[in-house]
């Protein structure tokens, strides 16, 4: 029985990530719920490996579904796998310039959510794009991110819609 939102956010992490993405099988992530006081549904925080990564997820999304939960996890997830591929280098430049350059930001937000798309999690991030597209909050910070009619498209493109 899942006992908190945190311990749900978590076990549904474990579960992506033994199903979809055995590259992080033996790295240490740790998911925690966090009050944002920005409309964040969730981010992570890259520390340098061996050391734990950390996902952290909105306190705030408490109340949505296995089915939001899942592609904003699968999203969350899919930044430390490209992260990691990347290496260290790279990543410590895309890290830097990721909130200085919008038009990077932009880029960095798209491949994840083409790599999470590929990996099989479409429905999921087109549910949860769609919910985080009805809410004023979450605006401005929509720009940065592919909306649900694009991934739609690109998922039907590459055959996984």
């Amino acid at each position: 029985m899942v006992k908190s939102f945190q311990d749900k956010c978590r076990r549904l992490a474990v579960n992506i990530i033994k199903k979809s993405f055995p590259e992080l099988k033996n790295k240490r992530i740790l998911v925690f719920t966090v009050p944002f006081r920005k409309a964040y549904s969730g981010m992570i925080f890259w520390l340098f490996w061996p050391l734990p990564q950390l996902i952290f997820i909105n306190k705030k999304r408490n109340k949505e579904s296995i089915q939001y939960l899942n592609g904003l996890l699968c999203h969350e997830i899919c930044h430390l796998v490209l992260i990691e591929r990347r290496g260290f280098a790279k990543s410590v430049f895309r890290g830097i310039f990721y909130f200085i350059i919008p038009k990077l930001r932009r880029l960095i937000e798209d491949e994840v959510n083409r790599f999470a798309i590929q990996k099989g999690y479409s429905k999921e991030i087109h549910f949860f794009t769609k919910k985080v597209e009805k809410k004023k909050t979450s605006a401005g910070i929509q720009r940065f991110y592919m909306n649900s009619e694009d991934i739609k498209n690109y998922a039907k493109s590459v055959g996984k819609w």
